[in-house]
């Protein structure tokens, strides 16, 4: 690969695999690193249909399966089960475990990771989960409580409600967060309750009651919730670590500073993930990187 063109995206998520696909249009020669087994980030996390991709029908699994194939059709170089541990940004060279990576140019992708509540970590893997992924099947006849007010809260509740007692939907301001289609779908489902104002204190599992102690986010009234399992969809933080303080991506724009490197995707936006924001995302950063390396005039 020429290290005069070649673009390093580090993420194989959507926006990885779009920005991926923008450059090569460009002709420029992406690599994406991927820390984990297998492309898709976060698509392999959404199980109902796409609602915000316009123009799509279909599921989240479909339309990964859709961008591999594109993916493989270029040409588009990738390395899963490796991850960026330093990089040099004064003379562009990225260091893995194994190897060192020169750029011309430096797309980071990284997303977002899930937000953890430190007071219910012992209880993690028994009664409580960051996902109903892989569980559902342990959370049958239960009741379950959901923390948090999100797109992934509530798509959690729609995909447990079939098969559960009950799901109570914690939520700590006064309104969900999550889009109006996903609010409907759960209202109209009788064994989906929503809770407005709750604050999660801790767990308890004794043999008189199992179950969440709350507190009112404004009163700071406790009360007690009864419940078998919980599941944390609270938020995402940004997977920034390979950027210095110096280089924490702008308000406004992709390209940090008038540097080669351009930041896009969740990593941006934590608090309102959208994978049209992703692609367009992508698309932008693949034309500026174009125009950087190539000036005209």
């Amino acid at each position: 690969m020429n290290s005069s063109k070649r673009i390093l995206i580090i993420g194989g998520g959507i926006s990885g695999l779009s920005a991926a696909l923008w450059c090569q249009r460009q002709g420029l020669q992406p690599l994406i690193i991927e820390q984990t087994p297998r492309l898709g980030g976060q698509l392999h996390q959404i199980h109902l249909p796409l609602v915000d991709y316009p123009g799509f029908k279909g599921t989240a699994s479909e339309l990964l399966e859709t961008l591999v194939a594109q993916i493989s059709e270029q040409d588009i170089h990738y390395r899963l089960g490796q991850s960026i541990k330093h990089i040099d940004y004064k003379n562009n060279v990225a260091y893995t475990e194994n190897e060192s990576l020169t750029y011309s140019a430096l797309i980071m992708a990284t997303g977002n990771r899930k937000r953890a509540l430190p007071q219910l970590k012992p209880f993690m893997g028994r009664h409580v989960h960051m996902t109903a992924t892989g569980v559902i099947e342990q959370l049958k006849h239960q009741h379950i409580a959901i923390i948090g007010g999100g797109d992934g809260a509530f798509e959690n509740a729609l995909l447990l409600a079939p098969s559960v007692n009950k799901v109570d939907i914690l939520i700590r301001s006064g309104q969900p967060r999550a889009r109006q289609y996903f609010v409907e779908q759960a209202r109209r489902i009788s064994n989906i309750s929503l809770h407005y104002q709750q604050k999660v204190q801790y767990f308890k599992d004794e043999p008189t009651f199992r179950g969440l102690h709350l507190a009112h986010s404004i009163t700071g009234e406790e009360q007690r919730l009864e419940c078998d399992q919980v599941i944390i969809k609270c938020g995402y933080t940004p997977a920034q670590e390979l950027l210095p303080e110096s280089l924490l991506p702008p308000e406004n724009g992709l390209q940090l500073d008038d540097q080669n490197i351009w930041v896009i995707g969740d990593v941006r936006n934590p608090i309102d993930p959208c994978m049209s924001v992703c692609i367009g995302e992508a698309a932008r950063a693949s034309r500026e990187i174009s125009r950087y390396l190539e000036p005209i005039g």
